[in-house]
């Protein structure tokens, strides 16, 4: 299944903080049979 990962966070898009917890997500989603397709972050 293909799936994509949506943050949301001002402080990320600003570039405040560095967004480590998406490629954690990615990577433990892809051991589960999940393909990462995409992250987007919102503000």
């Amino acid at each position: 299944m293909k799936i994509e990962i949506i943050t949301v966070g001002d402080e990320i898009l600003i570039g405040q903080i560095i967004d480590t917890n998406s490629a954690w997500m990615a990577a433990e989603l892809t051991r589960q049979g999940f393909e990462t397709v995409a992250i987007t972050t919102v503000g």
